[in-house]
């Protein structure tokens, strides 16, 4: 017969830890690329809106 061995609690505690700040850091990545998405669309807006009130104010 083989005994079944238990993992002491605070191994079990640590692995769990460890799994959910890894998906945090995936969560945390994929947020930054949707903002970095967002903002690059407004960046490209307001380009142009800049573009074109430079382009009306030198005619």
């Amino acid at each position: 017969m083989h005994k079944r061995i238990n993992p002491p609690q605070d191994i079990l505690l640590r692995i769990f830890l460890l799994r959910r700040r890894a998906s945090l850091g995936q969560r945390r990545k994929e947020i930054e690329a949707s903002l970095r998405d967002a903002y690059s669309r407004f960046a490209a807006v307001g380009s142009v809106k800049l573009a074109s009130k430079r382009c009306f104010q030198e005619t």
